[in-house]
Formats: structure tokens, sequence, C-alpha cells
């Protein structure tokens, strides 16, 4: 298990909290990298879709191409900080077809919030840049369905997310780009109109502007292709420092944890048990 750390700063009076991976990511050893015989058992009947993999993919939004088991810190961080809060998301270019596989009411608006990290040319370095907010973008429905217009390709979707599934569908319906990203909101639902109409105005929105002090804003950004890599972006005006160092003190501590007891994992009942032990994730949640 690499060091599992939060570089942290003040930025024009916001709080962040900035978690870069690299090639390497966080966990040394995965089923993928580590197990392969055991792994390939757990894609018996995957045509089907009948198989623990698909178990893996569709509950916990595990894949083998991309984060690996690596994507079970992320959810298991980020539900931590936004679990009991009043939480908003926009899925980055990947809103209409969620809406059309899921029955929840939203409201289309026309900014998200960007991050890019990649590495450069040479691969010698990985460069990470703050955009802010640009102008959203939604891929097209084929064919499109009453729920959204591919007229709208040049907004995208806010909704809530008010279960610990919702959430996972919405870390499920990004594995599969090259890159992709999601922003959280945490705010009081009093104030969930003026944060629709300042996300549907003309004018370029400021998160500063957007929070309050008991606020909460993260974007995650999910790398597959090479040169793409993962980032989560914590913002607020109050001082997470102490919640954010606990939760990776216990996220790499369930690291360790995984990476020492997973030589002796042969069944899939034995491997679920240990990541609902290391992170904290049941994968029967349904």
């Amino acid at each position: 298990m690499r060091p599992l750390r939060f570089d942290i700063k003040v930025n024009e009076g916001l709080n962040e909290y900035h978690l870069g991976a690299t090639y390497d990511k966080w966990l040394e050893k995965t089923i993928w990298t580590g197990k392969k015989e055991f792994y390939n058992t757990l894609c018996d009947n995957f045509e089907n879709q009948k198989s623990h993999w698909h178990e893996l993919f569709y509950n916990l939004a595990y894949h083998n191409c991309t984060h690996e088991e690596n994507i079970f810190i992320y959810e298991r961080l980020i539900w931590d900080l936004i679990q009991n809060r009043n939480v908003y998301v926009i899925i980055n270019f990947r809103a209409a077809l969620f809406l059309s596989d899921n029955d929840l009411s939203f409201d289309k608006v026309n900014w998200e919030y960007e991050i890019e990290y990649q590495s450069n040319l040479e691969n010698t370095e990985t460069i990470f840049s703050d955009n802010g907010f640009v102008q959203a973008k939604t891929s097209w429905i084929k064919p499109p369905t009453p729920r959204w217009d591919n007229k709208d390709e040049s907004r995208t979707a806010i909704f809530k997310i008010d279960s610990f599934e919702i959430f996972i569908k919405v870390i499920f319906s990004c594995i599969m780009d090259d890159r992709s990203s999601l922003n959280f909101f945490c705010i009081d639902k009093s104030k969930k109109g003026k944060l629709i109409e300042t996300l549907q105005s003309t004018d370029k929105p400021v998160l500063h502007d957007i929070l309050e002090k008991e606020d909460l804003f993260v974007t995650l950004l999910l790398g597959a292709d090479e040169g793409y890599q993962d980032y989560i972006l914590i913002k607020s005006k109050t001082d997470l420092s102490d919640k954010v160092n606990d939760i990776t003190l216990e996220l790499s501590e369930g690291g360790e944890i995984y990476e020492a007891e997973l030589e002796s994992v042969s069944s899939y009942e034995q491997l679920t048990r240990l990541i609902e032990k290391s992170f904290g994730l049941k994968v029967d949640y349904r």
C-alpha cells in the first residue's frame, strides 16, 4: 500500500485537499495483478452476466482494466465525506445516458466543474489543472429519450443522491470512458434553488460564492486511458484537515490489511468479506 496523503492548501478563500494518483495508484496487490488464476474464476459465466466479476462490476464499480480495487478507496473516502449530508451531483458528459437508465428527478444546468490530471508526452510528470466551471457537455443518446433531447448536448443534469446505491450507480456510470468526472455539492436543502439558478445562469459560476461555511464540494476524476490519472479534489470554507487525515489513515490501514490477506483468499465469499473488512463496503447492498 503506497502512502495515501492529501496535499492541503488554501486558495482564494477555500481550503483545498488534493489527492492525485500515479500509474501505480495506491494498492500494490490486487486480484488482477497478483491473483490472476483466482481472478479468472470470478469470470465464470461472464457472457451470461452471472459471474462474480459482474457482481463486483455492477455493485461496486470494480473494473480490472482501470482502477482495480483502488476504486474501493475512492468510494469509501468520498462516501465518508458526503453521507448524512444533503448531496447533489453532476455527472460530467454521461448524464443523459445515466438518466435514461435511472428514473430520478433532475434539473438541467449549463455548467460543470472541470479538473484535468494527465501525463505529458514524455511521461516525465503528471500535470494538474483546476479549470473551475466550464460549459457543460453531454453525450448523445441513440435514440433520444423523453427524458433527454440531444439538442441539450451543451447542458448537463444535477440531481440528488439519497442512498449509497445511487452513489455507486453514479460512480459506475463513469468507469468506461477514457476519463470521466463527477461533482458533488453538499449544501443545505434550502439552498438547492439558489445552486440550480447559479448553474443555469449564463454567467460563469464561482465556487467560493456557492459554498457557505458548512458546505462541501468534492470532484472525482477517473482516468482510464494512457496518460489520464485519478484525482480527488475537496473544497470547503471549513478546515477539514482532521477529518481528511482520519479517513486516509483508516483507509491506509485497510489497504495494508487487504494486501496482507489477499494471498489467502480462495473464494468469492472470502473476497467479499475481505473487501468489507478492509474498506467497509458491502457487495450485496441490492
